[in-house]
């Protein structure tokens, strides 16, 4: 018999991977536009996804959220990631037990926000908190 205590339950993000909502010829499952595809965010060990399930008088809302840090403030960041900051992105998460999630979908896509700081002292931080969220009426795909 199976317990949940076994196996692996190691937490936190280990990748994610972001989609601009216009790239997707088709969705469930995801198919790109030619050119288009899935890019990689070199995330700085900080990354958490939550889930929230409310009932509602239209049925289930499943609400997704998390953040993910990056370090230190650059040209090549601003230039990548900034133009998914709004109600612009799809999201492909894989936690460190190996399951994959996608979150937001072309019609109803993830809600990101940025925030950056250079920190006070040398010894702080300096990068960019990028934090997410998105309602959907349907469960993540976990894949």
């Amino acid at each position: 018999m199976n317990t949940i205590f076994e196996g692996t339950t190691i937490g936190a993000i280990a990748c994610i991977k972001i989609a601009y909502h216009t790239d997707f010829k088709s969705f469930a499952p995801a198919i790109f536009l030619d050119g288009k595809g899935w890019e990689g965010i070199e995330i700085a060990g900080q990354a958490e996804l939550t889930r929230k399930i409310k009932n509602t008088p239209h049925g289930l809302v499943y609400h997704y959220g998390g953040f993910f840090d990056i370090h230190r403030i650059s040209d090549e960041v601003e230039n990548s990631l900034l133009k998914f900051v709004g109600r612009r992105a799809v999201l492909r998460l894989e936690d460190n037990n190996d399951r994959i999630y996608i979150i937001g979908e072309p019609n109803n896509p993830v809600l990101l926000e940025e925030e950056s700081q250079t920190g006070k002292l040398p010894k702080h931080k300096n990068g960019y908190q990028f934090s997410f969220s998105v309602s959907q009426t349907g469960t993540a795909p976990s894949i």
